[in-house]
């Protein structure tokens, strides 16, 4: 019995400091309870205060409304967030059109400067074969009214020898024609020259002796 006694009483005596332990911890953790108690009352308080603002009936209540704003916050960040970065990323795209842009008409520009100077160019070949065909429309012009002079000159020389010598009468406008009189005219009348030539040195022989 007494050892059966003793037993008890140190299996009590175990009990009773575990539970002096556990009332250690209890009062430890009670005083942390106490200052995070203390240390969030203000809060508390400003919730009463807020809560008499409202239409809520208790703090809960407002707790519930104010975590499901967060919540709202939140998923309207976090969609803000999402937006911020398509519009980053059109920035991104729309950076690379302005470059391509930028690619593309500095190699537009290159090619009106190319075809400006080719222009220019046949500008330039264009107003000298203007001025050559100036010169050879001037010249066939000029070459018209010589043989427009020298036409009217033949018409003119060749109506004096009319009746001079034998044939048939030419066309006005046939110039050949014309100057086949008048070389016939000249070489009949070189010959009678020549004629008379020999008459007279025959009649100066002649009178010599």
């Amino acid at each position: 019995m007494a050892e059966k006694e003793m037993k008890e009483a140190l299996e009590k005596e175990v009990e009773i400091q575990r539970l002096k332990e556990e009332c250690v911890l209890l009062k430890k953790r009670t005083q942390e309870v106490q200052l995070q108690t203390l240390k969030y009352s203000h809060y508390k308080d400003f919730m009463e205060r807020v809560l008499k603002l409202t239409k809520f009936d208790d703090v809960d209540a407002l707790a519930g409304y104010f975590e499901s704003l967060l919540h709202i916050r939140n998923q309207l960040y976090e969609r803000e967030t999402q937006v911020q970065e398509q519009m980053e990323q059109q920035k991104k795209h729309l950076q690379i059109l302005k470059d391509q842009h930028s690619l593309l008409w500095l190699h537009k520009n290159n090619q009106l400067s190319q075809l400006k100077k080719e222009l220019e160019r046949a500008c330039s070949e264009v107003l000298i074969w203007e001025k050559q065909w100036n010169q050879i429309q001037e010249t066939a012009a000029n070459k018209t009214l010589d043989l427009g002079k020298i036409k009217m000159a033949t018409l003119n020389l060749y109506e004096t020898t009319v009746g001079e010598v034998r044939g048939e009468a030419v066309h006005i406008n046939d110039t050949e024609a014309q100057l086949e009189h008048i070389k016939d005219f000249i070489l009949d009348h070189t010959d009678i020259v020549k004629q008379y030539q020999i008459y007279l040195q025959r009649e100066a022989k002649e009178n010599k002796h």
